[in-house]
């Protein structure tokens, strides 16, 4: 299946907040190995938000339908992508909450 544009825009987006930590005066230093490490786990903590914040924003039928389709992940995706475009203001609550974390694991690291 081909990535949704949305998708790989997402992708770029929390890239680069992963690399805006990343150069964090206490990070340079590393080794390319640990760096790698800590790069996944950074952006895994950062796709973890963007499903706990669109699941926070379903209600409980939309929930129920998302629990239903947790069998089979090609229809997982496709029920995330559609209530995902469904929320009005979800990319922006999704945004003002990946700057909070940046902000937070940027004074973690400092």
């Amino acid at each position: 299946m081909a990535e949704d544009p949305v998708d790989k825009q997402l992708d770029r987006y929390i890239e680069s907040m992963v690399l805006s930590i990343l150069e964090s005066p206490q990070l340079k230093g590393l080794s390319p190995e640990k760096k790698q490490a800590i790069t996944e786990k950074i952006s895994e903590h950062m796709n973890d938000l963007v499903l706990e914040t669109l699941f926070n924003r379903l209600t409980k039928e939309q929930l129920d339908d998302m629990r239903g389709s947790m069998v089979n992940p090609n229809e997982m995706e496709k029920k995330i992508e559609f209530y995902a475009a469904s929320i009005p203001v979800f990319y922006d609550d999704l945004n003002n909450r990946l700057q909070r974390e940046v902000v937070a694991l940027s004074q973690i690291l400092s």
